[in-house]
């Protein structure tokens, strides 16, 4: 990894590296992200991964729900 100096332009890439709904809470799910900064050079200056919570599609949740039950 390298510095970034003032006056650098830098971009994100995000990649979603895993995802799964919960058991306990079935309109929810955990999805992890993998993130990379680069320069303009294309040097990588910061990686990071974040885990995060998120509401599920209710339409998609109904449609598991009801084939479930099936």
């Amino acid at each position: 990894r390298t510095c970034t100096q003032f006056g650098d332009t830098i971009r994100s890439v995000a990649e979603v590296v895993y995802k799964r709904p919960l058991r306990s809470r079935p309109q929810s799910g955990l999805m992890i992200n993998a993130f990379e900064i680069l320069n303009q050079r294309g040097e990588r200056v910061a990686v990071m991964r974040l885990k995060s919570f998120m509401r599920r599609d209710p339409a998609r949740v109904a449609a598991e729900t009801a084939e479930a039950t099936a």
